[in-house]
């Protein structure tokens, strides 16, 4: 009821939203891990990488963390070449 004394019936029916969970990686430091990944030596593991941010970035973050960041989004590859499944026995 106090709300409403305040603020009236805006003040009731105002939603808010939780300003979210800061990113990890961000800003230029999310830049320099795009432009290296996008070079043709490219990375051979997600453990390399873990590596990487923590020695140029000064980043300590988890397999987990560091597969979700570059794993799952769009456009990444780690690899810098094709895998051929020519090769495969189906």
């Amino acid at each position: 009821m106090r709300k409403y004394k305040d603020e009236g019936r805006k003040g009731l029916l105002e939603v808010k939203h939780a300003p979210g969970k800061v990113p990890i990686i961000s800003g230029s430091d999310l830049e320099r891990l795009k432009e290296r990944l996008q070079e043709s030596s490219g990375f051979q593991s997600y453990g390399q990488i873990q590596q990487w941010l923590k020695s140029e970035l000064g980043l300590s973050i988890a397999y987990k963390t560091v597969y979700e960041v570059v794993g799952v989004q769009p456009g990444y590859d780690i690899y810098p070449y094709p895998i051929v499944f020519s090769n495969w026995y189906y």
